[in-house]
């Protein structure tokens, strides 16, 4: 287990992990440099990963595939929102295009690193799950080191899941597109009171019920609840070990949705219907991948009770 810090500081596992997360804005120079010694990022790429950017004609060569997975890190790291903006630090920095193993006056187009996203968006599923099978090892070897009355013991045997969305800047996602929909079901509720009618009429369900299924621009934006709220997400199953690392990240793509009614009574009723379904494909997902061997307890909200979740997971060995 390498330190992050000098020996007069004393941190525990778990602050470690915390100061390595924080380092990025902290101490950036410390990072690049912690990167360099501890991660290799070409012994995690699939030869699969190799084989197929090598033989695509979608992207510039020049530029090796290690180059271009480490500034797609890079830019995570950092939280760089525009690749121009990454281009200034690439030009002037040497330890950052040493560390994207870039060439002498080397820099890629911004349409190179935008078409390799979308063109190779399986094979870095790929890449992510030989970094979680590491990062795996890594908390396997802590837990061997642990005493047995260790509040720690066995967390790496845990398995978290949980439901999230990125919300893009689609017209759906604007307020004011919702609340002239709830305008709409106001002014008719009404119309029905003056008609002695709509005691039971519930405006916002129905504005809810009347919103497209997905976005416009885009239908793999779709109408779900995310985050506390309703909305227009890229959803998607996420997947931890007890200590909260990231083990596994899963979309729901058409199939899914296709998979599952599109009328529900009650907006808590859709998001119930999604995320209760949602469970065992993301889970065979995560197993296909990286397995189901290491893990003894699951965990999760009440969204994912149900019989048929609930006798998934003993089969699973939970």
């Amino acid at each position: 287990m390498y330190t992050v810090t000098n020996s007069t500081l004393q941190l525990t596992f778990e602050d470690q992990i915390s100061h390595v997360g924080s380092m990025p804005e902290s101490d950036p120079v410390k990072f690049i440099n912690l990167l360099k010694k501890h991660f290799d990022v070409g012994a995690f790429i699939p030869q699969s990963f190799y084989e197929k950017y090598y033989s695509s004609a979608t992207n510039d060569r020049d530029i090796s595939l290690e180059s271009i997975v480490s500034i797609l890190l890079l830019l995570h790291f950092f939280k760089f929102k525009l690749f121009s903006n990454f281009i200034v630090l690439l030009s002037f920095s040497p330890d950052i295009r040493e560390f994207c193993k870039l060439k002498e006056n080397q820099l890629p187009k911004e349409s190179v690193i935008s078409k390799f996203k979308t063109t190779f968006d399986g094979e870095l599923l790929k890449l992510f799950s030989q970094i979680a099978l590491h990062v795996m090892d890594i908390f396997v070897n802590y837990n061997d080191s642990l005493p047995d009355n260790a509040p720690d013991k066995d967390l790496n045997e845990t398995l978290i899941y949980d439901t999230s969305g990125v919300k893009p800047k689609v017209k759906e996602n604007n307020p004011k597109f919702t609340a002239s929909e709830v305008k709409k079901q106001t002014n008719y509720k009404k119309y029905l009171q003056s008609k002695g009618q709509g005691k039971d009429f519930n405006a916002y369900s129905a504005a809810y019920a009347n919103l497209p299924k997905f976005s416009e621009a885009n239908p793999d934006v779709r109408l779900d609840y995310a985050n506390g709220h309703f909305g227009y997400f890229y959803k998607f199953g996420i997947l931890t070990n007890g200590f909260g690392i990231p083990l596994h990240l899963d979309f729901f793509d058409k199939d899914f949705y296709n998979s599952l009614p599109d009328v529900f009574g009650s907006p808590q009723e859709q998001k119930y219907k999604y995320d209760n379904a949602s469970l065992k494909p993301v889970l065979n997902s995560f197993f296909y991948r990286l397995g189901s061997n290491c893990f003894s307890t699951f965990l999760g909200d009440s969204e994912f009770d149900s019989h048929d979740n609930f006798g998934f997971l003993s089969q699973a060995g939970f």
